[in-house]
């Protein structure tokens, strides 16, 4: 997975456009250390079958839930029962 990973890191890297681009790719390819059944599925550009050649989901969603978006908890106005109350200690462990 981590020479999948470097190869994806160096290709985000360098744009490549027009009639190289191909050329280049397959270079990156025969240098990545991937299997010939990797990189076969890289090259025939289909999800599904990149997906299953990897292990991988097909579909990843990347979310980020802002703090001032974030419901209130409901735990919010009580203290932590783990924290020393001021001047204070920790409660023991039995």
């Amino acid at each position: 997975m981590s020479n999948l990973i470097r190869l994806l890191e160096t290709m985000g890297q360098q744009p490549i456009f027009g009639a190289e681009r191909e050329s280049r790719f397959a270079a990156a390819l025969n240098a990545s250390g991937l299997h010939e059944e990797q990189k076969a599925a890289l090259m025939g550009q289909d999800s599904r079958i990149v997906a299953d050649v990897f292990g991988v989901r097909e579909n990843m969603i990347c979310m980020v839930w802002a703090p001032e978006e974030s419901p209130a908890r409901e735990d919010e106005g009580q203290p932590d029962a783990d924290l020393p109350d001021e001047g204070g200690e920790a409660p023991q462990e039995e």
